[in-house]
This record gives C-alpha cells, structure tokens and sequence, in this order.
C-alpha cells in the first residue's frame, strides 16, 4: 500500500463521527513531513440526522507505526453549515490573513498572495521539487497577467505562451470575437489562498479564491464579484507550463 494511503487509513480510523451522521465527502491533504511525521488537513463533508450538511476541517498529525501510521495529534475542528452551494473545498488548507503581493501587470491589473502546496492524497501525486513548485506558480500568474493584457489591448500574440489545448482555443476564439467587434475589457483582479492541489510532473492542478471587477472599453466598472479559480496546467515540451483548463466554482463565503 503506498505512503498516501496509510496516512488516509490512520486519518479514516479515527474519523470522529456523531451517531446517525454519515460522511458524504471525504478529501484528505498533505501539508508537509518531516521527522517521521507528516501534517495533514482532512475535509469532511457530513450528513446529520435530519438531512442538514455540515463541512468539517481539521488537521491531523501522523506519525510513522511499524507499517502504518498512527494518528498522535488532532487539532481544533472548524464546522460550518454547507447548503449546496459553491465548492465545499474552497479556501481549504490555505493560510489566512497572507499579504497580497502586486503580480507584475501591466497597471496592477492582478494581485496574488503567494502560492502553498496542500497535494490532494486522493488524487495521483509526484514528489515536488523546489524549482518545479515556483515555475508552476510563475505560469498560474503569467496566465492571468498575459490574458488580463489580451482582453485590453485586443491582441492574441502572447497566448500560445500561457495557455495549450482547449483553453488557448477558447481564448483565441473570444479574443477574435472581440476584435471584430472592438469589444476590449479592462479587469482588476486580486488572487487569495492560491494552493497548489496535485502536481504529477506532467500535470498540476492550482486552485485560487479571487474578487475581480471589469470595465469594458469606455464604459463603468462593474460591481465586485468572487469565485473560486481552478486551473489545470500542463508541462509543453519546452518545458513551460501552461493551463490547459480554467473552472470557475461560485464562492460561498466573503474573502478575507
């Protein structure tokens, strides 16, 4: 049994559930390891007698058992009531209250805070190097900032730099679209608890909350909205990466 899934058994075992509740989601994350331990934040979405749901955050420390792990540490839940809506993931294993750090646009158009790495132990992963880390998080702010200069100025020329496959047609497809009609867009956006989620070295998986607001050409910004952002990139033969697939999940909850 690999590494991923003993940690998750240990976690599961010890899951604490009231009578009559049942678990519905459950994704568990690996934080960090480091001395035979490893910190984990698990995510559990519950059932509770009655049909109310309930989203559960916790983390959880494990240490190295024979050839298991055992849980040695679980810190204060967080719970919130969860209705359906948005992403019941969103703003998971993220730090809070992190400073937004300008992002090089061309007029400030976007802002990030800096990117963690919370790997999913439910979905394929790779060991992740240090220099690997940063160009995946290079190419989550290069996209934003070449496509936010694309939409202004009505220009497709940098595209194929950020964005493969479906999303650079998509792109191409609107940005040609707004040419002929003149149609440029001005956008503010701010990128809050960027968390890389899944990286295999082929593939990386980068989710981000963000608030934005738009203007287009000669006309008033538009009223604040907030999403959450998730992004699909993929490693070219070049050795840049760049995002292959954009979801956009409605927030549930106001940004920090």
């Amino acid at each position: 049994m690999p590494e991923a899934e003993k940690m998750v058994a240990a976690m599961r075992k010890e899951l604490p559930l009231g009578e009559g509740e049942r678990l519905v989601i459950y994704t568990p994350f690996l934080l960090g390891e480091a001395g035979g331990q490893a910190l984990l934040e698990e995510v559990a979405l519950v059932e509770r007698p009655g049909g109310a749901r309930e989203l559960r955050q916790q983390r959880v420390v494990v240490e190295k058992e024979g050839d298991g792990y055992r849980v040695v540490e679980r810190r204060p839940q967080e719970a919130r009531p969860y209705r359906g809506e948005g992403c019941p993931l969103e703003g998971v294993a993220a730090p809070r209250g992190d400073e937004v750090e300008a992002g090089g646009c061309a007029g400030g158009a976007h802002a990030f805070t800096a990117m963690v790495v919370a790997q999913r132990l439910d979905a394929p992963q790779a060991p992740l190097p240090a220099p690997e880390g940063a160009a995946i998080e290079e190419a989550y702010r290069r996209y934003w900032c070449v496509t936010a200069e694309a939409y202004w100025l009505l220009d497709a020329a940098g595209l194929e730099q950020v964005a493969a496959g479906d999303e650079l047609r998509r792109l191409q497809w609107e940005m040609a679209g707004r040419a002929r009609e003149g149609a440029s867009m001005e956008e503010r956006m701010r990128h809050w608890r960027v968390t890389l989620l899944q990286y295999t070295g082929a593939t990386a998986v980068v989710d981000g909350w963000a608030t934005f607001s738009y203007r287009p050409s000669g006309g008033q910004w538009s009223g604040e909205e907030a999403a959450l952002f998730s992004l699909r990139l993929v490693k070219g033969d070049d050795g840049l990466w760049r995002v292959e697939r954009v979801r956009r999940l409605p927030a549930v909850r106001e940004a920090p």
